[in-house]
């Protein structure tokens, strides 16, 4: 007996070692464990008389362990939230409830799943009695549109507390067709808020009755429009002008006439007026063009009044001008040593075109400047109104004053 004792805790731990490893060896072989993401929660215990977005439950994802043979599926799992711990003294606000995971098969085990909590926002069904409104769209022109008259003025519009704050009124969207045929017919009813956006069955809301029936007398009436007056230029201005602006007096027409006439009239064109060679601004009379069956409303005058202001377009132009000294000392000489200089000008082209290189001299100012060589920089004065120079070429000039000279005496 002693050998059997001798040792015993080391035999005793090999013993649990091995039968660790056995266990180990044979669960690894038969279960697995894995995770099955986006099962969505279901809701349990909503308080009566209350409403849940079902969006706003979510849904979780499941760390379990099955058996080799086990196939774990959305049924497997029994994922809910219980709405009745919901604290009803702060309805409409959201608050955090806990989530329950249970495995419906005997051969899976939930070992974990995320999140715990779903937050939730449960509001209070109510009622409330809302007009109904019917929004008619934009009517075929050569249409009188009657008033409409509707089978039921209200309706009674059920859903959530905070989102029933936001419902304005039921709408009903009623088209005239181009036929011009009266309206008497059922439409469905939509709740909106007061900027015309719909609250629909996604957010709670419901209506009752969801229809509504809506009859409008529609009758054929002469149409009008507004229309431009498009006035016809032709021709160019004077040379150095362009067109500033173009006005018509009156700016606008309306016309008269069958729909189909008027359709398509987009403007009202004139007579031709002719602006060649204008130099000056000017008002022409002319006439209206009118298409076939289309008239002015009302007494109206077919003539028009065409206003053409023209503006001086500027542009440039060189000159090869000669120069010449001035304020030269009493007796001395003064010579510039460079011929004609080319001079840039720039200002209106009208005037520009009537200028030329007779009409410009440049001055060499050497007032105060002793005999000998000297950099004069050429100014140009005396030019028309609205004309600038651009450039000088040479900029600076040589100059040459000579002293006068001595007289010789005469023989004695």
């Amino acid at each position: 007996m002693a050998w059997l004792v001798r040792n015993w805790h080391l035999k005793l731990a090999a013993l649990a070692l091995a039968t660790i490893l056995y266990t180990g060896f044979v669960y690894s072989g038969t279960f697995t464990e894995q995770t099955f993401a986006g099962l969505p929660i279901r809701d349990i215990g909503q308080p009566p008389g209350t409403f849940v977005s079902p969006q706003q439950l979510g849904t979780v994802d499941v760390r379990y362990r099955a058996t080799a043979t086990a196939a774990a599926t959305a049924e497997t799992f029994d994922v809910t939230v219980d709405l009745s711990a919901y604290d009803m003294s702060r309805a409409g606000e959201p608050q955090a409830l806990a989530i329950a995971v249970d495995s419906l098969s005997d051969d899976v085990d939930v070992l974990g799943y995320s999140p715990n909590t779903v937050s939730v926002t449960i509001d209070p069904r109510e009622t409330r009695q809302i007009p109904v409104v019917v929004e008619i769209g934009a009517a075929p022109e050569g249409l009188i549109i009657g008033r409409p008259t509707l089978s039921v003025r209200n309706v009674t519009a059920t859903g959530p507390a905070s989102v029933l704050d936001q419902v304005d009124h039921a709408r009903a969207v009623v088209r005239i067709d181009q036929s011009g045929l009266s309206v008497s017919n059922q439409f469905v009813l939509e709740a909106v808020d007061v900027r015309g956006a719909v609250i629909g069955p996604t957010q709670g809301v419901s209506l009752t009755p969801d229809t509504v029936t809506v009859t409008i007398d529609v009758e054929p009436a002469e149409t009008t429009r507004v229309v431009p007056v498009r006035p016809s230029i032709i021709g160019t201005p004077a040379v150095g002008f362009a067109i500033d602006e173009v006005t018509v007096d009156p700016p606008t027409v309306t016309l008269e006439g069958l729909p189909a006439d008027l359709e398509p009239v987009t403007g009202i064109n004139t007579q031709q007026v002719s602006m060649a060679g204008l130099a000056a601004n000017q008002t022409f009379e002319t006439e209206l063009i009118l298409p076939d069956g289309v008239s002015l409303a009302g007494p109206g005058d077919t003539a028009v009044a065409v206003t053409i202001t023209v503006t001086p377009t500027d542009a440039s132009r060189t000159f090869l001008v000669g120069a010449a000294c001035s304020n030269a000392p009493a007796g001395a000489a003064c010579l510039p040593q460079t011929d004609q200089l080319a001079i840039t000008l720039s200002g209106p082209a009208a005037v520009l075109e009537d200028l030329s290189a007779a009409d410009l001299t440049l001055i060499l100012d050497v007032a105060g400047l002793g005999p000998g060589t000297h950099q004069v920089t050429p100014q140009l004065p005396g030019l028309p109104e609205g004309v600038v120079p651009q450039g000088i070429s040479p900029a600076t000039v040589t100059v040459v004053v000579q002293p006068p000279a001595t007289p010789t005496p005469a023989p004695g």
